[in-house]
């Protein structure tokens, strides 16, 4: 068995230190529980500010060195929802995966820019180009950042890759003068595509977001979940700030891949 927590909450914008002391606050709460992979929100450090994202460059990130220092102090390993990555005058959502040894393990840059009705990603943001999973020390996770969650071939190619875990953070939102028209209809939204992703993949998937007030105007969805291979969903948030946890059977996906290898079909 493995243990997954999942953490959601409402950001302080701009205030790295204020939303590390969160969630490392979240994840003392279960500290006395089995903790293979803790996964944060996108944006989770910063929200959505109106005035430009606060970025991280890797060799020199305070975000980093506290993650580190986390994931050392309650030996797990962290998917690090997502931060602002510059790299030769270029900005990337990034979503850093450290390990227990508090070393970067892995890190995957989001492909699916969120540039429609009314997003603007790809006016500051570089896509990435790359799928990536990450074999860590109880699984192969499979990454993905919120808007992926709609493109199903990516997913593919991460269970090609061998994924049983895939993760998803995200800032899933909508406008706060909108909130009470389509805020239900997005959260639905999120919970059959999760559900969907899970179920046609046969893995375990997580998903953690922001909510409440997120900045610029926007509202976060929430609906953090955790959800099995048999599309039974074993954890879900209710409150603005939560952490789920959920003990998945890794051996359940295993002999799925055998009995009904999906990953192999094109």
């Amino acid at each position: 068995m493995a243990g997954l927590l999942s953490i959601q909450t409402e950001p302080f914008i701009n205030n790295r230190e204020k939303n590390i002391e969160k969630v490392e606050n979240l994840i003392d709460r279960h500290k006395d529980k089995k903790l293979d992979l803790v996964l944060f929100p996108e944006f989770f450090s910063t929200g959505i500010p109106n005035s430009g994202f606060v970025y991280e460059i890797e060799n020199d990130s305070y975000v980093l060195r506290e993650i580190s220092r986390i994931a050392k102090k309650y030996n797990t390993n962290i998917c690090a929802g997502s931060v602002i990555e510059k790299e030769n005058d270029k900005l990337y959502n990034t979503m850093y995966v450290i390990d227990r040894n508090g070393d970067i393990a892995a890190k995957y840059r989001k492909i699916h820019l969120f540039s429609y009705f009314g997003g603007n990603e790809h006016l500051t943001l570089e896509k990435g180009d790359k799928t990536v999973t990450v074999e860590l020390d109880f699984a192969i996770v499979g990454l993905s950042i919120c808007f992926d969650i709609r493109f199903p071939l990516l997913y593919n190619k991460l269970i090609k890759s061998g994924a049983e875990v895939i993760v998803c953070p995200n800032a899933w939102c909508v406008p706060i003068k909108l909130q009470n028209e389509i805020m239900s209809l997005k959260q639905e939204e999120m919970k059959a595509f999760i559900v969907a992703r899970a179920s046609e993949n046969l893995v375990y998937f997580m998903s953690s977001s922001l909510s409440g007030s997120l900045g610029s105007g926007l509202k976060g969805a929430g609906f953090s979940s955790i959800v099995s291979p048999r599309a039974e969903i074993m954890a879900e948030a209710k409150e603005l700030n939560e952490a789920l946890y959920a003990e998945i059977d890794l051996s359940l996906v295993r002999k799925f891949k055998k009995e009904f290898p999906v990953y192999k079909i094109d």
